[in-house]
């Protein structure tokens, strides 16, 4: 793994903010119809020019060899801007899930494709209430004839993705991961109309899919890191965009007139920026260490938590705060606080809520 300086991590960062700015506009997500496929005008360059979807894939599969940390400040600016792609689904969920087992055919079909961005995937486990559940009950998998029958709702990307990783369980108990790709018989996905314009979902029916099982002899110990790793990287993601909204109060609270004189001079308004912007950073120092934890396996699960339950309720939080601040252009259509707000509550119940990360610390530490 190529090692990193803080100022190698800063030059990431410029050049995600340069490239999002010129390819990209947060405001273009308000016309978009959410059961529609992402665009290709964002996702082609991404993949291409920065090599986004590999970046944390080992250069064996075609990916930068780079790390978590690499891996969180991408994320971190693509939540900034709202980023809708395959990137959460296809490199934060599929890729880590493959690179958590040891498959390793597998890892040769798929990882290659999802490194260049050519191949795009993701993971539908079994939930209860955004929990990865260690006993899926909703899709069964048959091994006499190799199918998987069942349905899922809310899937990322599952109306686009090329390829769907499945958490089954096994007809004769246990559980199982299996891969279906797009144009098999008996895979029936719909598009559902969603909160967050900028996030696809899809239910997804499984009527005697042919399916290829994956050779896992511990699917439940793969899934539990996958799910970590996962509510890491969307803690990353959120504090992106949380941040976003704390920059864009405070931009207008500078230019916004009222009596004379910006709105920021005035004691209410710049004591609630203040506050934001420390909330901000204390919730995005936690979804730094949930990265750092992804990376080295320091008690991932605690760092994962703790970061969900942090960075879920200040994201809402400042998401809110920015439409108040704003005034009365903030509740308009065609500016995109409304985008962020869609943004935090979605993000808010993804992967389970702060109240369900908060009693997974209280039962992981006896004191529930």
């Amino acid at each position: 793994m190529p090692t990193q300086t803080d100022d190698d991590l800063a030059l990431l960062r410029s050049s995600l903010r340069e490239f999002f700015a010129e390819h990209y506009r947060t405001g273009d997500l308000a016309e978009c119809d959410p059961t529609s496929e992402h665009s290709g005008t964002v996702w082609k360059p991404l993949t291409e020019q920065l090599a986004l979807s590999g970046l944390h894939i080992p250069e064996d599969y075609g990916g930068q060899g780079y790390g978590f940390e690499e891996l969180g400040v991408a994320l971190e600016e693509s939540g900034r801007v709202l980023l809708r792609s395959p990137f959460f689904a296809s490199t934060c969920l599929a890729a880590n899930l493959l690179l958590n087992i040891a498959d390793e055919p597998a890892r040769q079909d798929y990882l290659p494709g999802i490194a260049s961005g050519t191949v795009t995937a993701t993971v539908t486990a079994g939930e209860s209430a955004g929990i990865w559940s260690a006993e899926p009950s909703d899709v069964v998998f048959d091994d006499d004839s190799g199918t998987l029958s069942g349905t899922r709702n809310a899937v990322l990307d599952g109306a686009t993705a090329d390829v769907l990783i499945v958490s089954a369980r096994h007809a004769d108990g246990g559980q199982v991961l299996a891969v279906v790709e797009r144009d098999t018989p008996g895979l029936v996905v719909e598009p559902l109309q969603t909160l967050d314009f900028s996030r696809p979902q899809a239910a997804v029916e499984f009527d005697r899919t042919r399916a290829r099982r994956l050779e896992v002899p511990n699917p439940v110990d793969v899934l539990a890191r996958t799910y970590d790793q996962a509510v890491s990287c969307l803690a990353a993601e959120s504090a992106g965009a949380a941040r976003a909204c704390v920059d864009m109060a405070v931009d207008y609270a500078k230019q916004r007139i009222q009596f004379g004189k910006a709105i920021g001079g005035f004691q209410s308004i710049k004591h609630t920026c203040a506050d934001l912007l420390v909330e901000v950073e204390l919730s995005t120092s936690a979804a730094i260490a949930a990265m750092q934890a992804a990376g080295n396996g320091d008690d991932l699960t605690t760092a994962s938590s703790v970061a969900k339950s942090s960075v879920s309720e200040t994201f809402l939080r400042v998401a809110e705060a920015n439409i108040q601040i704003h005034g009365g252009i903030g509740f308009t259509w065609e500016h995109d606080a409304h985008l962020y707000l869609r943004r935090a509550a979605s993000a808010a119940l993804l992967l389970g809520d702060a109240a369900q990360h908060r009693n997974r610390l209280a039962d992981r530490f006896g004191t529930s």
